[in-house]
């Protein structure tokens, strides 16, 4: 019978105690084969737990080859300090700011990264494969005490995202109208790009706003233009589909018109921050307060100064 002594079983102990330190302070620094694709999720924290909410938000679709902006947002829990794993079916990851390094194709945390306004917000890029198809990204995010031990911290995997990659070739677009005054926009770029090209069931001229009504010839795509129609209709707009969605926007009222995916109004930001200074309003035979862009359709929007709009 082996008896050990006090000095093996210190030892032991200390062994123990030294291994656990060993693995906090490599995780956190950030680990990899944590995500759905290839993992069981961030065990080293504690226990998977629905109180912590992971979020990707960012492009539905992409051109091949194009690069989108995306974000995993992380809020509940302790969240004392959140960190992130997150992983790509196909295509390339890549860092935006140095919160996230790239090990192994994936990305992590550099390190615990403290929350502001109750969320952990990471952000990254990425760049679709170069043929069409369907990609999902999967993340995950912890949310501690960071009290130097795993007991008490939480984690939760992302609902994964998927991602369209969709070729530049001809997509079409239904733009539903009513009888009557309508706010549309051109939700992909059409050849020609003019009144007639795009609208050609319109019974008016197009008019756009900047301080004022100005008759068209031409559309761009991200204005918004009132058109008259002489009934209720589907108007079917092709063209390439559109990747980079940014809309310059002037002080005051302006029109702007969305592109080939409907979006939320919470996910728009602006160049500079905080310009956006009204809600968005729609026409539907009266204005109406809009929480949701549908593509093709224009909106009124007040910003503060001139600047840009980003659209997911």
């Amino acid at each position: 019978m082996t008896f050990l002594t006090k000095k093996s079983m210190f030892n032991a102990a200390m062994f123990v105690v030294f291994s656990g330190f060993i693995l906090l302070v490599a995780h956190s620094s950030g680990q990899v084969g944590a995500t759905q694709f290839n993992g069981d999720g961030c065990t080293c924290h504690g226990d998977l737990s629905t109180a912590v909410t992971v979020t990707i938000t960012g492009p539905d679709e992409l051109a091949p080859g194009a690069v989108g902006n995306y974000t995993v947002t992380i809020s509940g829990g302790p969240l004392v300090r959140a960190g992130t794993n997150i992983a790509a079916s196909s295509g390339t990851l890549a860092i935006a700011d140095n919160s996230l390094k790239v090990v192994s194709s994936e990305l992590t945390h550099t390190s615990p990264k403290l929350p502001s306004g109750g969320t952990v917000t990471f952000a990254f890029k990425y760049t679709a494969p170069a043929t069409a198809g369907t990609v999902t990204l999967y993340a995950n995010g912890n949310s501690v005490n960071f009290g130097g031990s795993p007991e008490g911290d939480q984690w939760n995997f992302a609902s994964n995202k998927t991602v369209t990659v969709q070729s530049s070739s001809t997509v079409q677009v239904g733009v539903a109208v009513a009888s009557g005054w309508n706010l549309v926009s051109v939700p992909v770029a059409a050849t020609p790009m003019t009144p007639a090209g795009v609208f050609p069931t319109s019974n008016s001229s197009m008019f756009s706003f900047a301080n004022g009504y100005t008759a068209v010839s031409s559309l761009v795509n991200g204005l918004g233009y009132w058109a008259r129609f002489p009934s209720a209709q589907t108007v079917t707009v092709s063209g390439t589909a559109i990747t980079t969605k940014t809309i310059p926007v002037i002080a005051g009222w302006n029109i702007i018109g969305f592109f080939n995916s409907s979006v939320q109004t919470s996910s728009i930001t602006s160049a500079p921050a905080g310009i956006i200074s009204s809600s968005f309003f729609g026409y539907d035979n009266g204005y109406t307060q809009a929480t949701t862009l549908a593509a093709g359709k224009g909106y009124w929007i007040r910003v503060s100064q001139n600047g840009t709009l980003t659209i997911p």
